[in-house]
Formats: C-alpha cells, sequence, structure tokens
C-alpha cells in the first residue's frame, strides 16, 4: 500500500466530472445561426470589396508605391507660404512656442545665460494682406484660393 511522506495511506479520489448537457432547446439554433451569419458577412465583405475597389491600378501600374511620383512626395519639404506660416505662429502652441532660454522664469533665475532675442513682427517688413489675420479669420492672399466660399 502506498503512503505519503508523513505516512498516511493514500486513498485514490475520484475526479469530479460535471456532466449535465445544456438542455436549451435554442441553444444549437443561435450557435449555428451565429456561426453562418459571421461566415456569410466575411464572403460577402469579401466579395463586395473586391468588386468596388480597382485592384488593377497596384498590378499593372510599377510606380504605384514610389513616394517622388505622388502629388505630395514625403520626401520633399512643401513651401510654406507666408500667411501660412504667420497663421501657425498665431495659432498653434507647439509651432509658435518661444524657445527654452527665452521664457520669463529662465530669464529671471539665469539671467547671464538667457537668450534676450526680439520676436520678429511680421507687420513691420511684410504687407498686411500677406499676413495671417485672426479677427478676419480666412487667408487673403493673392492666389484666392482660401476666400473664395466667404462672402
Amino acid at each position: 500500500m502506498k503512503t505519503t511522506a508523513g505516512g498516511v495511506p493514500i486513498v485514490p479520489l475520484n475526479r469530479y466530472v460535471w456532466d449535465f448537457p445544456k438542455t436549451d432547446p435554442g441553444r444549437v439554433a443561435r450557435t449555428t445561426f451565429r456561426w453562418y451569419s459571421i461566415g456569410a458577412a466575411l464572403a460577402l465583405g469579401y466579395c463586395f470589396a473586391r468588386a468596388t475597389t480597382d485592384s488593377t491600378l497596384r498590378a499593372s501600374n510599377s510606380w504605384y508605391n514610389r513616394p517622388d511620383l505622388k502629388p505630395y512626395p514625403a520626401m520633399v519639404k512643401q513651401h510654406e507660404d507666408l500667411t501660412t506660416r504667420t497663421m501657425k505662429d498665431a495659432q498653434y502652441v507647439t509651432e509658435g512656442r518661444t524657445p527654452f532660454k527665452q521664457t520669463a522664469l529662465y530669464r529671471f533665475f539665469m539671467g547671464r545665460d538667457a537668450d534676450y532675442t526680439i520676436k520678429e513682427n511680421p507687420y513691420a517688413k511684410l504687407h498686411p494682406e500677406d499676413v495671417w489675420d485672426s479677427r478676419k479669420g480666412q487667408y487673403s492672399t493673392y492666389s484666392t484660393r482660401f476666400g473664395d466660399h466667404h462672402n
């Protein structure tokens, strides 16, 4: 007879098996409907996507993925006109943020090491129509690309 390390005889313990099936009458119908509906949705979605998209473009055009031939190449920095630059400086904190050495606290505590360069005033050297005006809320450039829809 086998014993444990403490000398107690080992008694075989039967494994408890949960042997009660689910007796819900609609369970099989629900699971079957779910699997077939998911499968049908996937198959019909794939067929719809194949029918509505043009797959010949990528297969026939060997230069499709070249970034330098796209309308705005990723490698080339886009020319930013003066109106866009002044608008970003006025509106966006991340674009027009002053450097750390020009902040008031840095100038107060580290006066000798601070940067005292003067901010640039775009109205001093440029035409007022070229600089973005926040009161108008629209671009007023010579190309009139941006203000056509305004009255």
